[in-house]
């Protein structure tokens, strides 16, 4: 009887381990592309930032830390959602890993800065939360509980972004190229 609930406890207890075995640079599968959204400063620590692509939440997180999301190659509209909101064009190469640094700044204003491991300091920085940390994980009951707020932002700020920013000179939203993705030898 003992054993049983013990072993019923550690099964229940391997998905919050599941992060654990996850950390460290890892491929997309076959025919997919990946972004790694990471944050090395604790500035704003308690501004939670969403992740949208396109009109889709793909997750969140706050303070130090990173995000792993793996989708289909192709190009996308990302943008995040703190205190403030930053966009981001994308074109993805099957197969291509990417990194992108969340920049927050005082008020939480947010941006996206896609880095290359010719960007040695950063890419060094990026690197090591990657290597040393599980990535977040957005639980599925955070999905759950945001969809009816996120029916609303969404459509607000897709919005926003093609009849307002999209074309305006003044801003200079930052592009992820299919040629920035990450050499697997930079990511041993």
């Amino acid at each position: 009887m003992g054993k049983k609930i013990l072993f019923m406890l550690l099964v229940s207890a391997l998905p919050c381990f599941s992060g654990i075995l996850a950390q460290g640079f890892q491929a997309p599968a076959e025919g997919k592309a990946v972004i790694y959204f990471v944050r090395v400063t604790n500035m704003s620590f308690g501004v939670t930032i969403e992740y949208f692509q396109q009109d889709k939440f793909i997750g969140e997180f706050k303070g130090k830390g990173y995000m792993r999301y793996e989708c289909d190659p192709g190009e996308y509209l990302f943008w995040g959602k703190g205190e403030s909101v930053d966009y981001m064009t994308s074109d993805l190469k099957a197969g291509g890993t990417y990194v992108v640094m969340i920049d927050i700044f005082f008020g939480g204003h947010i941006g996206f800065h896609p880095v290359t491991e010719k960007d040695t300091e950063l890419f060094a920085q990026a690197k090591a939360m990657i290597k040393g940390n599980p990535s977040a994980v957005t639980p599925e009951k955070v999905f759950t509980a945001k969809k009816e707020k996120h029916a609303k932002i969404i459509p607000e700020k897709l919005k926003l972004y093609n009849e307002v920013y999209k074309n305006d000179p003044e801003r200079h939203f930052k592009n992820l190229a299919a040629d920035m993705a990450i050499q697997p030898e930079a990511m041993k």
